[in-house]
Order: C-alpha cells, then structure tokens, then sequence
C-alpha cells in the first residue's frame, strides 16, 4: 500500500478501490462485484473490513446484496455517475467518454476505418522540433500534401496554391468563414455539426437558418427570398448530404441553390467533412457551381482518425485576411507526417479504404435501422435511411423534448445527441441524433430499447396531462 492508504481507515481504502471498479465497469445494474474472501486477499484484511466497505456502499445505495451470492451494482450507481456538464453539449460528451456508457450521441465512423492504425503514425511528432519549424517550407502546408488534396482529394477544381493545411476542421471553418464574410448574415444549412454555432457566436455573426429537408421548391423559393433582401453575406452548406440528418437532395435542387447564391454574389463555405461518406455518387457542392465562388473546408478526423489533426481549406483567390489569420493557427503534423500523408493519399490506399468504410458504415446502418424498427415501433417516431455519414436523425412527437430524455436515459448509461445541440436558435428540440458508428461490442439494441421505453413513459405522462 502507499503512504497515503496507510493514512486512511483500511475500509476507506477498500471503498475508493470499489466505486473505481463499479466505474470502470460502467456501473451496469446486477453486476457481480468481487467476493470477501477475494478482497481479503487482495487488501491483506480481515473479512470485518471488507464488510465494512460493502456496508457503506450499501448504504449510499451503489450496490446491494444477495445471500449467500455476494454483491451486485444497484440501478443507482448508473444515475450517481453521471456528470453534469455546464452546458448540454458539455453533458453529452462528458459522460459519452465514461466507461461502461453506450455512447450513442458520439458519431465516429473512423473507429471502422481500415485507415485507422495511420492516425498515431502521423500525430507523432519528435518532441525536439521546434514549433515554428513544423509547417515545413511553407505556412500554408506540406506542398506534396497541398498538391494530393487539390488532385485526389478534391478532383483538380481547385490548385496546389488555393490549399492550406490547417490544424483542425473548427479552426479551418473560423478562418474561412472569418475570412470570406463581408457583413453580419449567414445562410446557414440546418441541422448543422455544433461546431457551427460555437465559431458563429464566436465571430458575432447572425444566422439565417434553411432547412435542407423541406421540400425542394419550398426551399429554392424561401432562400431566393433571403438572398433577395440583399443583406446575407455568406452562404454555409454540406458538400454532399446534410452530415447530421443523412438527407441528400437531388442534383437539380442543388443546382438551383448554387445558380442562386452565385447570381446573388454569395460566397459558399461547403463544409466537407463527410464528403468522403456519401454511399451515393453524387457531385460535391463546388463542383455543381465552379469553385471561384465556393471556399471548401474539409479534414481527415472522420476517415483516419481525431488524432491526425489535420484540416484544410481550399478557396480561389484567397483574401489577404486568410493569410492573417492561418499564419497564427498552430500546425500539429510535421512536414514529414504531411508528406506520409500525401503518400496515403497518391497511392490510392486512401480510395480504397474509404471504399471499404462506407460499406461497413451502410451495413451499421441498416443494422442500426432493423433494430429502431424492433425497439421503436409504437412510440410515434420517423426516421429514414441516411444517403451517407455516420448517424440516423430520429423525429419524436414535438411534446418531447429530446433534452429532458437525455435525462432519463443517462439513468441507464446512455447517451444521446438532443437535435438542439444542432441549430444555432435550438430548434430541433423533439428530435435526436443516434450513431451507428459507434462499439457494437457494447449492448446497442438493448440501449435503444431503453431508449423506447423512456419515450413511452415521457409519452404517457404528457397523455396524462393533457387529458
């Protein structure tokens, strides 16, 4: 033991060792936690010390006891270890990263990228570089990898000199829209990632939010109306299918909208960080309109790996303001981890693997599909296939708000995206995002039929209000 286990009572030690271990675990309910006998050996004490401690867990209600079976995980420990966050984008993440939590609000599709294993390869950077030195030859980026992104990446709409290498997607979407921006409006494409509304709030600008999924004529005819009014500055769109609801439109709609932002001067930000995930063929946003009137932002965290730390932006003519901005923005991959990267991406091996991603993401999906069609049958709410990207947006009855049922299921050790989280004004509040990209080895169906069963409730009591 060390000094500090000797100070403390023998049972305290024995305790702080067991509400570890129910953490750890996940605090699942009805779980075994080890014997007396087990924990005398372990702890080099008397059984009257062990008890001890189980006795105060039991107490605090984190665990209860079976006669002659030993102890178990009360359904309380679940609901003691939540966490809450300051803000409800804080709760959800928080407590998605505890042990033992089925994190179904966490979208990760690169937790099934056959590129995975090249994210701790390329972040390992030799700890004597100096900073300044990391950006190679150039700010803006490894020229080999500049090169790759405008070719393979990007199909040569855009050219090595219009590439910067940035050093993650929400720094990248600051500095393009800061530096694209030449008024206070913004179009914005809802639901958008909640990286959004944070660098909007952060850079004082308005959103005009439009809804992707209305339908199409209703759509090109309430943004001809904003853009008539002449005061919208910048238009913030998905390069394929909307990567939070999986919604794609058809081309011809998406045609009209480009033909009508560029008719009306309105620089694009194409936000392409799922571009890579679209199960259909389809044309990227920049390519239906000309890439002199669109700034594309894209990375790699979804593909590879969060870990790479590499974004970049793509934009003609760049505006003085940009090169401000990114020369103050730090470079987390060295040069030679740029041009590993460029190799990845040259060789083919990139194309490849995102091939073989998006058909382990569609067979997730259709997985995650069969199991809200045999968990959520009666309980009111819609949901569709996704075109692409990583989760299904689910639409509950609009007397749900999908931020009180958060509550409910963190109870269980599950988390859930509220679809607030995804609209600058939260809106969305009846809907909620779940992941399929997410560890299958964890009870996902059974989580979702949780899930069913506190909507029910939810309902039932708003039934019961009502009448």
């Amino acid at each position: 033991m060390t000094a500090t286990q000797k100070r403390r009572p023998a049972y305290r030690v024995v305790v702080n060792y067991l509400e570890q271990v129910i953490q750890s675990r996940g605090a699942h309910n009805d779980e075994p936690l080890p014997s007396v006998r087990a924990l005398c050996a372990q702890f080099n004490r008397s059984p009257p010390t062990i008890v001890r401690a189980y006795t105060d867990l039991e107490a605090r209600e984190l665990i209860y006891a079976k006669p002659r079976r030993g102890y178990f995980v009360s359904s309380k420990a679940c609901r003691v270890l939540i966490e809450p966050g300051r803000n409800l984008l804080e709760t959800v993440y928080t407590n998605a990263r505890k042990p033992g939590v089925v994190p179904l609000s966490i979208d990760a599709p690169h937790y099934f990228s056959p590129l995975r294993h090249h994210a701790s390869d390329l972040n390992r950077t030799p700890a004597d570089i100096p900073h300044e030195t990391l950006r190679g030859p150039s700010f803006a980026g490894s020229p080999p990898l500049r090169a790759a992104i405008a070719e393979i990446v990007l199909g040569r709409h855009y050219g090595y000199d219009d590439l910067f290498i940035v050093s993650s997607f929400q720094n990248a979407l600051a500095a393009a829209i800061r530096s694209r921006c030449r008024g206070r409006k913004v179009l914005v494409e809802t639901p958008c990632t909640w990286a959004i509304p944070r660098v909007l709030d952060m850079l004082g600008l308005e959103a005009v939010e439009f809804d992707m999924r209305d339908d199409p004529d209703t759509l090109v005819a309430r943004l001809a109306e904003a853009c008539g009014q002449g005061d919208i500055a910048l238009a913030l769109v998905s390069s394929r299918m909307n990567q939070i609801t999986g919604h794609l439109l058809d081309e011809s709609t998406r045609r009209a909208i480009a033909t009508l932002f560029a008719q009306n001067q309105i620089h694009v930000v194409e936000n392409a960080s799922y571009a890579d995930l679209c199960f259909v063929d389809t044309p990227r946003f920049h390519a239906l309109c000309g890439a002199d009137n669109v700034t594309v932002v894209g990375g790699f965290s979804k593909t590879i790996g969060p870990e790479l730390g590499a974004a970049y932006i793509a934009t003609r003519e760049p505006p003085a303001e940009l090169f401000t901005y990114i020369q103050f923005l730090p470079n987390k991959l060295s040069s030679d981890a740029q041009e590993l990267l460029a190799g990845v991406l040259r060789s083919g091996e990139y194309d490849h693997a995102i091939g073989e991603l998006n058909e382990r993401l569609m067979a997730h999906r259709d997985r995650m599909l069969a199991a809200l069609a045999r968990c959520l049958p009666a309980f009111q709410c819609a949901y569709d296939s996704p075109a692409g990207g990583a989760v299904i947006w689910v639409r509950m009855p609009e007397t749900i708000r999908a931020d009180t049922l958060l509550r409910d299921v963190l109870a269980h050790c599950i988390t859930i995206a509220p679809g607030n989280l995804f609209s600058v004004y939260g809106r969305f509040a009846h809907c909620l995002r779940l992941s399929y990209a997410t560890d299958w080895s964890l009870p996902v169906e059974q989580a979702i039929r949780t899930i069913g069963h506190c909507l029910d409730r939810r309902l039932h009591a708003a039934s019961t209000r009502a009448g």
